[in-house]
């Protein structure tokens, strides 16, 4: 019994390897060899990276649908519109949603699904607009400034939640790191957001009045938003 357990383990290191230099799945590999009558389909090895496969594969389905959901929440959220200079959306508490709940790939990846579905003609931005014109436009320097947004507030929150052990919003203090992780992103935004507008959009207006005009407005409800997130 005991040279039947090291053949396993040396037989499975040696099918590891074969993966590994080979780059093909272990549970392609041990499926040919059961179906081929070389090992036992109801032996340990088999089982364990049919499992190994069939849990994958499950987590490949729920992310999936986790991309699927949160983009489309995206997308309905950008067509609740006030209209003003920069149109008042509910996109920005989705962003904030999406850095508290998923990781920093998946909240890229959802924001870039979103901005690939306007460009090409989707009318996924605030007020059913698309194309890549809107990236020219006063919002365009908004849908940029997202990005470092998300990537900021995500590595905060994550050098929060290391030293909390993984905990957030228990308590007061943490509450508050979890805002301040939040508006500094947002402030990132802001800043893309405000050159962006200036040099793309409108060269001869100042940066003070740039945001006067496209900043401030949006300060206290992006707060609201921000605790509503949280």
């Amino acid at each position: 019994e005991a040279e039947a357990i090291c053949f396993s383990s040396k037989y499975e290191e040696m099918l590891l390897r074969i993966s590994k230099e080979n780059k093909i799945p272990m549970s392609f590999i041990v499926g040919r060899l059961a179906k081929n009558n070389i090992i036992d389909y109801k032996s340990k090895l088999y089982n364990k990276y049919k499992l190994m496969e069939s849990t994958m594969k499950s987590k490949l389905t729920h992310n999936i649908s986790l991309i699927a959901f949160f983009t489309t929440l995206l997308v309905i959220s950008s067509w609740f519109t006030i209209p003003f200079v920069i149109p008042f959306t509910l996109q920005t508490l989705v962003i904030f949603i999406l850095i508290l709940v998923l990781d920093l790939k998946k909240s890229l990846l959802i924001l870039l699904i979103y901005c690939l579905l306007g460009i090409i003609g989707i009318p996924v931005f605030s007020s059913f607009q698309s194309g890549l014109g809107v990236f020219l436009g006063p919002t365009g320097g908004f849908l940029i400034g997202f990005i470092p947004m998300i990537i900021v507030s995500n590595i905060l929150l994550k050098t929060i939640r290391k030293k909390k052990n993984g905990n957030l919003g228990s308590n007061k203090k943490n509450y508050f790191m979890s805002f301040l992780a939040l508006f500094i992103g947002l402030l990132c935004c802001y800043t893309i957001a405000t050159i962006w507008y200036g040099l793309v959009y409108d060269t001869t207006t100042s940066s003070l009045n740039i945001i006067i005009a496209i900043i401030l407005p949006f300060v206290l409800p992006d707060i609201i938003k921000i605790i509503i997130a949280i």
